[in-house]
């Protein structure tokens, strides 16, 4: 049976998961402070995690990322959605301390240009990136299709498009990377 966690579910876990937030109320199994390391779990717990717009408000990243690799087991499926670099809102919620581009965790990924700066041990194969996956379907037209694009083509989205034509989310799936145990 896969053992799945919801990083901080608030008030829509995951069904099957255990929940974690901070917030009293909510549909958390768990209840901690997200932004202290390290998680009450032990090292190889789980075979997926999801953290759907937590990443946002976490003062570590690099420090949560090395979190779920050392919860994850070898192969564990990583699921983050978060604020894309343009996001109304990203830039609506004062508790947003960050918003995320198609290489925001690419410092984690073996191969990437950004792995270099070795900022991290842990380590995660990209499965996918997609631009508006968890709103596509409540947009128009036109966002549908711009999401689409920036998907496909990222860096020129990033670059030239993002402020002009704003998308509102994105999502990675990572897998983590290392030897089972």
């Amino acid at each position: 049976m896969k053992r799945v966690l919801d990083i901080g579910c608030g008030f829509s876990k995951q069904p099957g998961a255990i929940g974690i937030d901070i917030l009293e109320g909510s549909d958390a199994d768990v209840l901690a402070d997200l932004a202290h390391n390290p998680l009450p779990f032990q090292d190889d717990s789980f075979d997926a995690i999801y953290c759907n717009d937590v990443m946002e408000h976490l003062p570590d990243v690099i420090g949560t990322m090395e979190e779920i690799y050392r919860i994850g087991k070898a192969g564990a499926d990583v699921f983050i959605v978060s604020p894309s670099m343009s996001s109304a809102h990203y830039h609506n919620d004062p508790t947003h301390l960050r918003a995320f581009t198609s290489r925001s965790f690419d410092y984690f990924v073996e191969g990437e240009k950004l792995f270099k700066y070795g900022y991290s041990k842990a380590r995660f194969k990209k499965i996918s990136v997609v631009y508006d996956k968890e709103s596509r379907k409540e947009r128009r037209f036109y966002d549908r299709w711009m999401a689409r694009l920036a998907t496909s083509k990222p860096l020129l989205y990033e670059h030239r498009l993002a402020f002009i034509f704003p998308l509102w989310d994105i999502s990675f799936h990572l897998r983590v990377d290392k030897p089972p145990c």
